[in-house]
C-alpha cells in the first residue's frame, strides 16, 4: 500500500540528499572523536575540568553530527519499533504512532552547554588564572561569560522538559484519533480529538518552513472535516474545520503516513487491514535510495516546468502603457 518504488505521485515531501550537510556531519563526528581522545587523556592525568569539558564536547559534537545527518536526508531508515497495534472497543482496531523522542537530544545538547560553561567558569575562579590549561579562561570577565552561557543552556534544557508537547496519532477502523499531552511546567492537560472517516473531506499536505539559508521543510498533515470540530478537541494551530497533525514529530515516515490515510479514506474496504497481525508493515518506509531517486525526478521535473513556462506579456504591457502617459 505504501512506499511503492517509483510512486512519485505518492511523495508529497521529497527527501533530498544534501551533500554539504553530510560533510558537516562528518566534521562534527571527527570533533566528537577528538573529544573522546581528550577525555581519555584528561582521565589519565586526573584533570577533572578538562575531563568534563571533553565529555561536553563529545555530546555537543555528536548532537550536531546527528542533527546534520537528519537534515542531510538520512532519516527514517527503517520501520520504527514504537509503532504498535491498538485495539479500542468503540473505534475498532488501529495503528498507534507516537511522537519521536526529539526533546531528549535537545535536552542533552543544552545540558552539555550548561556543563561546559559552568565547569569552565568554576575552574577559572578556583584556579584564579594560574592554570596552564588553554581551555580554562585566565580572567574573570571571560569566566563570567562562560558561566552565563552555561546558565542559559540549563534554562533552555529545563524549558524543553517543562513545555514539550507529546502527540500520539492512532489510525482506527472507525476514524483518526489525535491525543496531545500539553505540558506547561507543573501543569498539563490532554487534548483528545477523534474524527470519524465519514467526517473527513480530505487530508491536505502542508509544511512548516524553518530557516532561510539552510531551509528545512517540516511535513504537516491537515485533516479537513465536513463540520466544525468542538473547541475541546482543538489545539492553537487547529481551525474550525481542520485538525492539524505535526507529522514531522511522529516516528513514521510522513509520505507513508499520508499514503495510508488517503488510501483508507478512499477505500473503506481496506480498513480491515488494520485488524491484520502485520498491520505495522503498512507504514514501512520505501528504501532510502528510492526516496532519493524520486526526489531527484521531482526536482528535475520542477526545473523543466519552470523553463518551459510561458512568459505572460499581457501582465507587463499595461504597466508600460500607463508609464508612457504619465
Amino acid at each position: 500500500m505504501t512506499g511503492e518504488p517509483g510512486a512519485g505521485e505518492r511523495t508529497w515531501w521529497p527527501q533530498d540528499l544534501r551533500w554539504g550537510c553530510v560533510l558537516v556531519a562528518g566534521f562534527m563526528a571527527a570533533m566528537a572523536l577528538l573529544g573522546v581522545w581528550m577525555a581519555v587523556e584528561a582521565g589519565r592525568s586526573g584533570d577533572l575540568a578538562v575531563y568534563a569539558v571533553s565529555l561536553a564536547m563529545v555530546v555537543l559534537s555528536g548532537g550536531c553530527a546527528a542533527t546534520y545527518v537528519r537534515v542531510a536526508g538520512l532519516r527514517y531508515l527503517r520501520l520504527s519499533s514504537r509503532i504498535t497495534p491498538r485495539r479500542d472497543e468503540s473505534r475498532g482496531p488501529g495503528l498507534e504512532i507516537p511522537t519521536s523522542r526529539y526533546r531528549w537530544p535537545i535536552v542533552v545538547f543544552f545540558g552539555a552547554v550548561a556543563v561546559l560553561g559552568l565547569v569552565l567558569c568554576a575552574a577559572a575562579f578556583a584556579r584564579r588564572g594560574t592554570s596552564p590549561d588553554p581551555l580554562v579562561p585566565d580572567n574573570g570577565f571571560d569566566a563570567l561569560w562562560l558561566g552565563a552561557a552555561g546558565a542559559m543552556g540549563l534554562l533552555v534544557a529545563l524549558a524543553v522538559v517543562g513545555f514539550g508537547d507529546e502527540t500520539v496519532l492512532t489510525v482506527h477502523r472507525g476514524g483518526v484519533r489525535r491525543r496531545t499531552r500539553v505540558r506547561k511546567l507543573f501543569w498539563g492537560r490532554t487534548v483528545d480529538a477523534f474524527v470519524p472517516w465519514e467526517e473527513i473531506v480530505e487530508f491536505v499536505p502542508d509544511e512548516l518552513v524553518v530557516g532561510s539559508t539552510l531551509e528545512v521543510r517540516n511535513p504537516v498533515i491537515r485533516i479537513r472535516t465536513r463540520t466544525p470540530r468542538p473547541l475541546s478537541e482543538r489545539l492553537p494551530y487547529d481551525s474550525d474545520d481542520e485538525t492539524t497533525v505535526m507529522a514531522y514529530f511522529l516516528v513514521t515516515e510522513p509520505n507513508a503516513l499520508m499514503d495510508l490515510l488517503r488510501t483508507l479514506r478512499d477505500n473503506p474496504e481496506r480498513r480491515e487491514l488494520l485488524d491484520s497481525p502485520q498491520v505495522c508493515e503498512l507504514l514501512r518506509p520505501p528504501p532510502l535510495g528510492e526516496r532519493f531517486r524520486v526526489a531527484r525526478r521531482m526536482r528535475r521535473g520542477a526545473k523543466a516546468a519552470r523553463r518551459n513556462a510561458p512568459i505572460r506579456r499581457d501582465v507587463v504591457a499595461p504597466a508600460r502603457r500607463t508609464d508612457s502617459h504619465s
